[in-house]
């Protein structure tokens, strides 16, 4: 069952979604319905990360150390043990193995743990994340799932991991050669500003540009998709 809904938006992206609609045909409508679709998940992990971070800082949600080694990872009482709380710790950066979601007091990683997403706060600077908690993944239907390809830089035959993930660790590479970011955007044939939205997370990585990015840094194009 559908419901009608009334929202005021501000003029500068009325302008935006009329431009848009103009070049493509189709309505503001669409346009709207389809950024809540694709965004809605982002926007509900974001709030839910917000709800428990500050629980954590106002002592309300205690924690406890449940792995160490080149990250220390915490876990708030409520999560309970994983395995995954020890790769974490042993891996060079976690942020490369996460999905970003912003919300209003952090930046949130997201980490596949069957039918659920862990959710974490990062410390860089400390090299330290807190699991805040654990959230069930949306029901999807699984035949979208098949056809689904936007985040996707993996050849047909392997292991689906998200798109996204990979800019975290093309910035790794990139300071290791000691590269700007605009020396860099320079070398692919692209903005300062887009790559930055690449290596935070906010944009995906495309096959094409992958592909430019290894061939750039001079590393096999698997450490771009693998790590």
């Amino acid at each position: 069952m559908r419901e009608a809904m009334t929202i005021r938006l501000p003029d500068k992206q009325i302008a935006r979604l009329d431009a848009l609609a103009a070049q493509t045909g189709r309505t503001k409508t669409f346009f709207i319905q389809r950024a809540v679709e694709l965004y809605l998940d982002s926007v509900t992990t974001g709030y839910q990360g917000d709800v428990w971070y500050q629980a954590v800082m106002d002592g309300e949600r205690p924690y406890r150390q449940v792995g160490t080694g080149k990250w220390t990872v915490l876990a708030c009482d409520a999560v309970g043990d994983d395995a995954l709380f020890g790769q974490l710790a042993s891996m060079e950066d976690v942020r490369v193995a996460g999905r970003m979601v912003d919300g209003q007091r952090a930046s949130y990683w997201c980490y596949q743990r069957e039918d659920q997403q862990v959710l974490a706060v990062v410390d860089a600077h400390r090299r330290s994340a807190l699991i805040l908690g654990l959230i069930p993944f949306p029901a999807v239907d699984g035949s979208d799932l098949e056809n689904d390809t936007r985040n996707t830089v993996y050849p047909d035959g392997l292991d689906y991991r998200p798109a996204l993930a990979c800019g975290a660790r093309v910035a790794v590479i990139r300071k290791e050669k000691g590269l700007t970011q605009q020396e860099f955007a320079r070398m692919l044939g692209t903005s300062g500003s887009a790559l930055s939205f690449m290596e935070r997370g906010r944009r995906p990585v495309s096959p094409a540009m992958a592909s430019r990015m290894a061939k750039a840094l001079g590393v096999p194009l698997k450490r771009i998709l693998h790590g």
